[in-house]
């Protein structure tokens, strides 16, 4: 085993602007991502969805960060989706990419 493929690569940052109240954005990440952390610039709660038709959600508190160390995406994906009930908010992703 190649101790180097363990490790992510450079990171790579997101800023999806949630233009619009109430409506879902998708969190999307890249092909190969092996972690990433996510989370609200701006000082509001945050709707984090399964999908787009989903009706239940969990609620990222203002100041709140959603991460995972240990996964492997294969393929591009959306993650999750996420929407707040105002209106041009920021929110920040970074993720580390890397071959199995």
């Amino acid at each position: 085993m190649d101790i180097q493929n363990l490790f992510a690569e450079k990171p790579k940052i997101k800023n999806i602007t949630l233009n619009i109240a109430d409506k879902k954005y998708p969190v999307e990440v890249t092909s190969n991502t092996r972690k990433y952390v996510f989370q609200c610039r701006d000082n509001v709660d945050l709707k984090i969805f399964e999908d787009e038709n989903a009706t239940e959600y969990f609620t990222l508190k203002a100041g709140g960060v959603i991460w995972d160390d240990y996964i492997y995406i294969r393929q591009d994906e959306k993650i999750f989706f996420v929407s707040c009930s105002e209106a041009n908010v920021v929110c920040e992703l970074i993720f580390w990419t890397g071959e199995v």
